[in-house]
């Protein structure tokens, strides 16, 4: 595993690159190539000036192995041989299969009345106190109720207009809720959580019959924050609820079929925040999103989280965001749903591939990123790429490498989109704006030690000389790589 073994390097591309151990690279259009063990040259062709140019290197490894990917960077022209060494190793975060959500069918239907008062087992994760709920409203679908403790009034109407909202775009995007108590109802409970920052909580132990319940439908609801930030934990919680029900319940109600599993932490709450997006209520995503922009060089988006780890908000928020980034991108290429509205509500919404694609994700049995190309038709190691090319800015194809212009949500008044670069519409109660500048793109520089996460993206600066007797070259060496790994050169204008 510590031997370097150096291979002559078979490039391979499904972009148009030759197959073979050199590569051209242009300096009009982007080369993207895919690298396996290797040993390989790149060309630079003649110019008569300066070329500057944006490396991205991304890697989707099939195992989740230690990798040690060394580069040695040597540049050769007519001219004072420039060279620079880069040493690159590639580590991947531990990724258990984080706990989830789930949600299963019909429902919303009856009219059982509930208990005026309920005992709530708050998540460990969250207080460990044994808590007594005081039942403040219900309706056929929903019951609301609120930690003893809690001294703020709810507007329980405003709550159910939300959820009106809501409801259509969960069905269409994302499936059904489950009823394992049979009342026809969702719960939510208010409450105070011992970290400030939670919104929400659903907790997968309500519906595994572990706690003081029968199998509920439970959500809950921070009492601290503001109506509209909890409008956005509400969609985001019935994604995780709808998600538990394809990954763990139904599968779970299969005879002779044991794959019942809880979706990876990275992919389910990148399908929360898009959920939040999609419904018009995308309250926190500006935050999260300048995260990951601002540390994506050492994000995975295969970062787990066990719960007895869910302490460190800022590191959560990171992946948060690049994963809420990755599947916004793939929803948005896939070609975005249409949202018919009329009077300021919601009508109807139009079928198309990215709306198939996120609900395909959700409701298929499999977790994880492998699903990807079984679910888009191309292989997350291209997606990776793709996006990485998008994250970078660089390019002047804006629709192939670039986020759509966000969108008012008649409905709610809000954004459904998401930007990268320039001003950001802020949507939180906060009212702070915000001006992103993309991810950091480091310069290639001699003797550089860095790290590339599994299913993550890094981005590298550098620029070649005036050459015109003959193409420049640059010689790269990996070692102790699995696979999946991508290279993108694209020309600065």
């Amino acid at each position: 595993k510590g031997t370097r073994v150096t291979i002559i390097l078979l490039f391979f591309s499904l972009w148009g690159c030759k197959n073979n151990s050199d590569v051209l690279v242009g300096t009009d259009a982007i080369t993207k190539v895919a690298v396996n063990n290797l040993n390989s040259t790149f060309y630079f062709t003649e110019s008569e000036k300066p070329t500057k140019y944006t490396m991205v290197i991304t890697t989707a490894p099939k195992e989740d192995a230690f990798q040690e990917m060394s580069v040695k960077v040597n540049f050769e022209t007519e001219e004072k041989p420039k060279a620079g060494t880069a040493t690159i190793s590639m580590t991947d975060d531990k990724t258990h299969e984080s706990a989830s959500t789930t949600d299963t069918s019909t429902g919303f239907q009856k009219t059982n009345d509930l208990e005026s008062e309920k005992f709530f087992r708050i998540p460990r994760d969250v207080t460990n106190e044994r808590r007594r709920g005081i039942k403040i409203d219900e309706t056929k679908k929903y019951a609301f109720y609120k930690d003893e403790r809690v001294t703020k009034e709810f507007q329980i109407d405003d709550y159910l207009k939300v959820l009106d909202n809501i409801e259509p775009r969960l069905k269409h995007f994302a499936g059904d809720i489950s009823d394992e108590d049979n009342n026809g109802r969702v719960i939510f409970v208010f409450t105070e959580f011992d970290q400030k920052y939670i919104g929400g909580v659903f907790h997968n132990t309500d519906l595994k019959g572990a706690t003081h319940f029968e199998k509920s439908e439970i959500l809950y609801i921070s009492a601290r924050h503001s109506q509209l930030i909890n409008f956005t934990a509400l969609a985001h919680e019935l994604q995780h609820l709808i998600n538990f029900n394809y990954k763990y319940i139904i599968p779970g109600k299969e005879k002779h079929n044991n794959s019942k599993s809880e979706e990876s932490f990275g992919i389910n709450e990148g399908l929360s925040h898009l959920i939040e997006d999609l419904c018009g209520y995308s309250k926190t995503l500006n935050r999260i999103v300048e995260l990951y922009l601002d540390n994506s060089a050492t994000v995975s988006l295969k970062t787990d989280f066990p719960d007895e780890q869910n302490q460190n908000a800022e590191e959560e928020s990171k992946v948060r965001g690049g994963n809420y980034l990755f599947l916004r991108y793939m929803y948005e290429q896939l070609g975005e749903d249409n949202f018919v509205i009329k009077d300021k509500q919601l009508q109807n919404i139009e079928p198309n591939k990215g709306g198939d694609f996120i609900r395909a994700l959700i409701q298929s049995p499999e977790v994880g990123y492998e699903k990807i190309e079984k679910l888009s038709g191309k292989p997350v190691a291209e997606w990776l790429l793709d996006w990485g090319i998008t994250l970078s800015g660089k390019s002047s194809d804006t629709k192939q490498y670039a986020y759509q212009a966000p969108v008012d949500d008649p409905v709610t008044g809000n954004k459904r989109g998401v930007r990268i670069y320039g001003d950001n519409e802020d949507n939180s109660d906060e009212k702070e704006s915000s001006t992103l500048k993309g991810p950091k793109i480091s310069p290639l520089k001699n003797e550089q030690d860095f790290q590339v996460p599994h299913y993550g993206v890094n981005l590298f600066s550098f620029t070649v000389p005036k050459r015109t007797a003959r193409a420049m070259t640059m010689n790269m060496i990996l070692k102790n790589t699995n696979g999946n790994v991508r290279v993108a050169f694209i020309p600065v204008k």
